[in-house]
Protein backbone atom coordinates (compact mmCIF):
# COMPACT_ATOMS: atom_id res chain seq x y z
CA UNK A 1 0.00 0.00 0.00
CA UNK A 2 1.45 3.54 -0.77
CA UNK A 3 2.28 6.36 1.62
CA UNK A 4 -0.87 7.93 0.42
CA UNK A 5 -3.16 5.48 0.47
CA UNK A 6 -2.17 4.85 4.65
CA UNK A 7 -2.89 8.60 4.87
CA UNK A 8 -6.17 8.79 3.44
CA UNK A 9 -7.09 5.62 5.60
CA UNK A 10 -5.91 7.05 8.69
CA UNK A 11 -7.46 10.27 7.99
CA UNK A 12 -10.65 8.12 7.20
CA UNK A 13 -10.59 6.77 10.81
CA UNK A 14 -9.92 10.16 12.60
CA UNK A 15 -13.09 11.69 10.90
CA UNK A 16 -15.18 8.56 11.69
CA UNK A 17 -13.93 8.09 15.16
CA UNK A 18 -14.46 11.85 15.31
CA UNK A 19 -17.92 11.98 13.97
CA UNK A 20 -19.21 8.65 16.29
CA UNK A 21 -18.82 5.85 13.94
CA UNK A 22 -17.93 2.82 13.78
CA UNK A 23 -16.12 0.73 10.92
CA UNK A 24 -20.24 -0.08 8.98
CA UNK A 25 -21.30 3.39 8.97
CA UNK A 26 -20.91 6.02 6.21
CA UNK A 27 -20.22 9.54 7.61
CA UNK A 28 -22.03 11.92 5.29
CA UNK A 29 -21.27 14.97 6.32
CA UNK A 30 -18.41 16.07 9.17
CA UNK A 31 -17.19 19.88 9.87
CA UNK A 32 -16.00 21.49 12.90
CA UNK A 33 -19.85 21.65 14.73
CA UNK A 34 -21.62 18.71 13.46
CA UNK A 35 -21.45 15.03 11.58
CA UNK A 36 -24.02 13.05 10.17
CA UNK A 37 -23.82 9.17 9.78
CA UNK A 38 -25.23 6.81 8.04
CA UNK A 39 -25.71 3.35 9.65
CA UNK A 40 -27.36 1.53 6.49
CA UNK A 41 -27.84 -1.67 8.76
CA UNK A 42 -30.70 -3.66 6.59
CA UNK A 43 -34.38 -3.32 8.04
CA UNK A 44 -33.18 -0.43 10.96
CA UNK A 45 -31.02 1.83 8.89
CA UNK A 46 -30.76 5.05 10.44
CA UNK A 47 -29.14 8.68 10.19
CA UNK A 48 -27.51 10.02 13.11
CA UNK A 49 -26.73 13.66 14.19
CA UNK A 50 -23.98 14.65 16.53
CA UNK A 51 -23.46 18.57 17.33
CA UNK A 52 -24.62 21.91 16.21
CA UNK A 53 -27.03 22.03 13.50
CA UNK A 54 -27.49 25.77 12.35
CA UNK A 55 -27.24 28.20 9.50
CA UNK A 56 -24.02 27.37 8.67
CA UNK A 57 -24.09 23.89 7.97
CA UNK A 58 -28.19 23.24 7.15
CA UNK A 59 -27.35 22.85 3.10
CA UNK A 60 -24.79 20.82 4.19
CA UNK A 61 -27.23 18.56 6.14
CA UNK A 62 -30.39 18.61 3.48
CA UNK A 63 -27.60 17.18 0.80
CA UNK A 64 -26.66 14.43 3.08
CA UNK A 65 -30.09 13.68 4.54
CA UNK A 66 -31.00 13.34 0.64
CA UNK A 67 -27.97 11.00 0.39
CA UNK A 68 -29.19 8.73 3.10
CA UNK A 69 -32.54 8.82 1.51
CA UNK A 70 -31.24 7.45 -1.58
CA UNK A 71 -29.55 4.75 -0.15
CA UNK A 72 -32.43 3.43 2.62
CA UNK A 73 -35.95 4.89 1.95
CA UNK A 74 -37.25 3.33 5.56
CA UNK A 75 -34.34 5.09 7.59
CA UNK A 76 -35.25 6.71 10.82
CA UNK A 77 -33.35 10.38 12.47
CA UNK A 78 -31.48 9.73 15.94
CA UNK A 79 -31.37 13.03 17.07
CA UNK A 80 -29.91 12.43 20.29
CA UNK A 81 -26.59 13.89 20.19
CA UNK A 82 -27.67 17.11 18.87
CA UNK A 83 -26.25 19.68 21.63
CA UNK A 84 -28.10 22.97 19.37
CA UNK A 85 -30.30 23.24 16.78
CA UNK A 86 -31.44 26.80 15.99
CA UNK A 87 -34.90 27.69 13.67
CA UNK A 88 -32.70 26.91 10.50
CA UNK A 89 -31.49 23.50 11.17
CA UNK A 90 -35.02 23.07 12.50
CA UNK A 91 -36.61 23.62 9.14
CA UNK A 92 -33.92 20.98 7.63
CA UNK A 93 -34.89 18.44 9.69
CA UNK A 94 -38.87 19.42 9.38
CA UNK A 95 -39.02 19.79 5.62
CA UNK A 96 -37.21 16.53 5.87
CA UNK A 97 -39.14 13.91 7.66
CA UNK A 98 -42.47 15.98 6.12
CA UNK A 99 -40.88 15.02 2.78
CA UNK A 100 -39.94 11.51 3.66
CA UNK A 101 -42.10 10.54 6.76
CA UNK A 102 -39.00 9.40 8.19
CA UNK A 103 -39.60 8.08 11.79
CA UNK A 104 -37.62 10.90 14.45
CA UNK A 105 -36.27 9.02 17.84
CA UNK A 106 -34.07 9.98 20.67
CA UNK A 107 -34.95 13.97 20.46
CA UNK A 108 -33.64 15.94 23.39
CA UNK A 109 -35.88 18.11 25.16
CA UNK A 110 -35.81 21.53 24.09
CA UNK A 111 -34.99 20.18 20.75
CA UNK A 112 -38.80 18.47 20.94
CA UNK A 113 -40.52 21.19 21.96
CA UNK A 114 -38.90 23.28 19.63
CA UNK A 115 -39.93 21.24 16.52
CA UNK A 116 -43.73 20.66 18.45
CA UNK A 117 -44.25 24.03 18.04
CA UNK A 118 -43.17 24.57 13.95
CA UNK A 119 -45.49 21.61 13.95
CA UNK A 120 -43.54 17.92 13.87
CA UNK A 121 -46.11 15.78 16.06
CA UNK A 122 -44.08 12.19 17.76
Amino acid sequence: MGRASELDQRLDQRRRAAAGADASDRVLHTDGLLSVVFDGTPGRAVVRLAGELDTTNRGAVERALREAHRLDAALALDLERLSFVDVAGARALLGFVHETSAPVRHVPGRLRRLLEVLGLTF
